[in-house]
């Protein structure tokens, strides 16, 4: 198990370790980056298209996401959520040392449901030795090439494992409230977009809120039906994929959410009036 002065050792001083270890983002679990930070000033505003994990190992920082602020200190952790406009800053005098874990794919929010982060961006961390050495390890091993395809999955691995049987050893349930707010829930549903089980039902149960009110807002906010927004926003996706890659229709299906490739068609004529292979030649002959 890696010290936090074998760790520091092993840096050779460095202020900021980065590997950009994955682009591919639409299998169950992958880790995208990993990195290691220190400042004294560091203000971040953004939103990602992924999870993103900063395990604190040293100062004071603020959180800020969907309106609520939280504070941040060592031997804490805390979870960027997918498209979601979030700021975080160092809100100490000190400097502020971390180290980050950005992660996707279309298991993430189950597994990331599991832990205590369900119910808080911001968690302690009960086996904070285990997941120091496990992230500090990872990063310092991924100065060999071969070894950023292998560590970084094993280290999301471990430690998802790690809080979720945190989280199961705590007896004390939060109690489930009704998500009202309308951006709440659309932010929800843009950050698992491209999700297959992206139901109306699915919605329903993790904002606990009805079917009809599901119906009822979508139509009063948006002025369409849910399916219809979801459609929409997948079938945009999957007409740029169609025009910028190489992808084939079936791989196109899969990672804009349809499981079902002929149904894919289906919505993707409906909405643009051709068949997706249609759509790809007419783009194709147009750019020549």
């Amino acid at each position: 198990m890696i010290t936090h002065k074998e760790f520091v050792s092993a840096l050779n001083n460095a202020e900021n370790k980065y590997y950009h270890i994955n682009k591919t983002q639409f299998i169950d679990l992958l880790p995208i980056d990993i990195g290691y930070n220190k400042h004294t000033t560091w203000d971040i505003s953004d939103t990602y298209p992924y999870y993103l994990i900063h395990y604190f190992i040293k100062g004071n920082a603020t959180l800020i996401v969907n309106g609520q602020t939280y504070k941040v200190t060592k031997n804490q952790m805390f979870l960027v959520p997918p498209n979601v406009p979030v700021r975080y800053f160092n809100s100490g005098k000190g400097d502020v040392e971390f180290i980050w874990l950005n992660f996707s794919g279309i298991q993430c929010m189950d597994a990331v449901n599991l832990t205590a982060f369900a119910n808080s961006p911001v968690i302690n961390v009960t086996h904070k030795k285990e997941i120091f050495s496990i992230l500090a390890q990872s990063l310092l091993d991924c100065e060999s090439t071969l070894m950023q395809t292998i560590s970084p999955l094993t280290t999301l691995y471990s430690i998802l494992k790690i809080l979720i049987q945190e989280n199961s050893k705590n007896v004390i349930q939060p109690k489930k409230s009704t998500i009202s707010d309308f951006q709440t829930i659309l932010s929800f549903i843009n950050a698992h977009l491209f999700s297959s089980q992206l139901s109306a039902q699915y919605v329903c149960n993790k904002c606990f809120i009805s079917p009809e009110y599901l119906s009822r807002i979508f139509i009063k906010k948006m002025k369409m039906h849910y399916s219809s927004y979801v459609n929409i926003e997948r079938i945009k996706k999957a007409s740029s994929l169609l025009e910028d890659t190489d992808m084939s229709v079936k791989e196109i299906a899969l990672q804009t959410g349809y499981k079902d490739v002929f149904y894919f068609c289906k919505v993707f004529k409906k909405y643009r009036l051709f068949t997706p292979s249609e759509y790809r030649l007419q783009k194709s002959q147009k750019n020549t």
